[in-house]
């Protein structure tokens, strides 16, 4: 559904690579209860696809899983709407294009939302099979109770309006 007026949280990930499924997980949570007026939708693949999901939103929050930034479980925050601070996290992507390569196509392509906020869990290393390690599967609700947190925030309308 792109260009819709609701926010979106996107979660990002791969179920067979191990930790890379944090971002489906915290997409997981959040779709069990869905903040009001916003959509939760996952991404396994390719990022490109993020482009017709965040398109002409006024909010986006995408969780993914990131390497470099602490140990395992480690919260990374950024804010990316104006496209300064693009997260490299160590380089690592499972995905055809790494996320800050999403941002960047996103804003040539004039397919970004108004704000862009990224949050990252840092994972020890993408492996194959199903499941999070314990100090990645204990930040999951953490993480989706930030993301709720930033939702609620004044400036922070999901249906786009003041």
């Amino acid at each position: 559904m792109s260009g819709s007026s609701r926010t979106v949280v996107i979660g990002v990930g791969n179920d067979e690579r191990g930790d890379d499924a944090v971002g489906l997980a915290v997409a997981r949570v959040l779709a069990r209860s869905p903040p009001p007026e916003v959509e939760v939708a996952e991404l396994s693949g390719d990022l490109t696809g993020l482009l017709d999901l965040w398109a002409e939103r006024p909010l986006a929050v995408v969780a993914d899983a990131v390497l470099g930034a602490g140990p395992p479980g480690t919260l990374v925050r950024r804010d990316v709407t104006g496209g300064e601070s693009l997260p490299t996290w160590g380089g690592y992507s499972t995905h055809g294009i790494s996320l800050a390569e999403a941002v960047r196509l996103g804003a040539s392509l004039d397919r970004r939302p108004g704000r862009l906020i990224l949050y990252g869990v840092t994972i020890a290393a993408p492996g194959w099979g199903r499941g999070l390690t314990p100090a990645v599967a204990h930040a999951v609700p953490g993480v989706a109770g930030l993301i709720r947190e930033e939702l609620a925030r004044p400036g922070a309308d999901p249906r786009g309006g003041p």
